[in-house]
């Protein structure tokens, strides 16, 4: 290459080597040499030209020396310089890949960071749940003491209030047993007056009025002694009235108190089914998270 080089930027150097290959190819001819002998004009190569060239001087043999030296320092600049453009532009590649590779590892610190933050969420999240099942847990463990204290409760003071009631259908009984016995006074009462009234008239005057006279205090004391039952009566049924009333007023306050426990309790089961059910939700997507 740097023979071919050298031919191409010196023409004489082109000459020469031409004349070279030429001279060493034929000139152990005899016809050659009888050729180069006898021609002595024109552009005929005599020996002279021979002799110079097939045995250079010391000159010219170091002119094509340098040349060559210098033909193969300029194939070693351009080959260096093309060295030199290939490494820059890997260079150029390499820094692009370096600043890609560095935005992808920040972005992947970004990303650990922000794992590490929802990391940090979760285990809150969690520490605040395992608080949460243990509140309701506790909570869970109140409402069941509660419940076994006031059930008891309300089974006593249900059997009380249907005790009450008996005692409320036998006063009633009683109270129907006394009109019905009133009642059969009053007609007694109106019979006897009748008799009385009978017997009056068949009798004669004086009789007649001690007879009014006896009917009369008996009549009295009649009327005195149903009065003070009456009295007994309306006595008693306004105090079983009233403790009718109280009685309902408990059954009420009762039946208020056991609907807030069964309310409480309820919503400690919803309270603790949905915490079972987010937990379940957390286990199963743990599960599926590879």
């Amino acid at each position: 290459m740097s023979k071919r080089s050298n031919m191409i930027d010196n023409p004489s150097g082109k000459l020469l080597e031409r004349a070279r290959r030429l001279v060493s190819s034929h000139i152990h001819k005899p016809s050659c040499q009888c050729f180069l002998l006898n021609r002595r004009n024109g552009n005929s190569l005599n020996l002279c030209a021979i002799n110079q060239i097939l045995n250079p001087s010391v000159e010219e043999t170091k002119e094509v020396k340098l040349q060559d030296h210098t033909t193969k320092e300029q194939e070693h600049e351009l080959a260096k310089s093309s060295t030199l453009d290939e490494v820059s532009k890997k260079l150029e590649n390499l820094a692009k890949d370096l600043a890609k590779a560095e935005c992808d590892l920040f972005n992947a610190q970004k990303c650990l960071k922000e794992m590490e933050k929802s990391r940090e969420e979760a285990q809150k999240l969690k520490k605040q749940a395992e608080n949460c099942l243990v509140n309701l847990s506790t909570s869970l463990d109140l409402a069941c003491r509660d419940y076994d204290v006031a059930s008891p409760l309300v089974q006593h003071t249900t059997a009380e209030v249907e005790r009450i009631r008996q005692e409320i259908l036998k006063c009633q009984q009683k109270y129907d047993k006394l009109s019905e016995l009133e009642a059969y006074e009053e007609s007694k009462t109106k019979d006897n007056k009748s008799s009385e009234m009978a017997q009056r008239r068949s009798k004669s005057p004086k009789d007649e009025d001690e007879n009014n006279n006896v009917v009369i205090e008996h009549l009295k004391a009649e009327n005195k002694r149903l009065k003070a039952e009456n009295k007994r009566l309306k006595a008693e049924n306004k105090l079983l009235k009233a403790e009718n009333e109280r009685l309902k007023a408990v059954i009420k306050e009762l039946g208020r108190e056991l609907a807030k426990i069964k309310a409480r309790f309820m919503k400690l089961e919803l309270e603790k089914s949905e915490e079972d059910g987010r937990e379940l939700q957390k286990v199963f997507a743990k599960s599926k998270s590879p």
